[in-house]
């Protein structure tokens, strides 16, 4: 295990050095020496706070108490890299869809195309949107240069209403 500075890779002194921030090099050496001898040491690279040895998470949490929990994990992932433990990356992935048959896939696109009656309140609701949604378009040709962004925003504005007015109709 490197006992002098001149023993870390460039990668290593860097972590080390933004672990432990305004300290000499003699300080930084003292840092080293002891997370390599005096705890137990990092074995793994740190996701989270259960991967810190119980006694170096305590030293760090009694020499910076203001530190958050996020901060003392940066320090011991910093320290494993100085340590020459390799940073792990996990992917998370989002849970995959479940999937459609076709026969659910067919009555999901058909309900869009359904010719449904007025619920009761719906016109009241449709009226109250499309007039809020007026004030709006009103509000950005009033204030915005006539220019290809304020098209946008106007197209954007028509989309958004569509949507919302899809979103009353499609779904009581």
């Amino acid at each position: 295990m490197a006992k002098t500075l001149a023993d870390l890779t460039p990668t290593q002194l860097a972590s080390l050095k933004k672990a432990n921030p305004g300290l000499t090099d003699h300080q930084l050496v003292d840092v080293l020496n002891n997370i390599t001898t005096d705890k137990a040491l990092l074995t793994v690279y740190p996701r989270t706070l259960a991967d810190i040895p119980e006694s170096m998470l305590t030293d760090m949490q009694t020499k910076n108490p203001t530190h958050t929990p996020m901060q003392h994990l940066e320090s011991a992932r910093a320290y494993a890299i100085a340590l020459g433990i390799p940073p792990v990356y996990v992917m998370v992935y989002p849970p995959a869809k479940p999937v459609e048959t076709p026969a659910e896939k067919t009555a999901r696109v058909l309900k869009s195309f359904i010719v449904r009656p007025l619920q009761v309140g719906q016109a009241e609701r449709y009226t109250q949107l499309l007039g809020s949604m007026h004030g709006v378009a009103s509000s950005i040709m009033q204030h915005c240069p006539d220019s290809k962004e304020m098209d946008l925003a106007l197209i954007k504005l028509e989309e958004a209403k569509m949507w919302a007015c899809a979103a009353i109709n499609n779904n009581e």
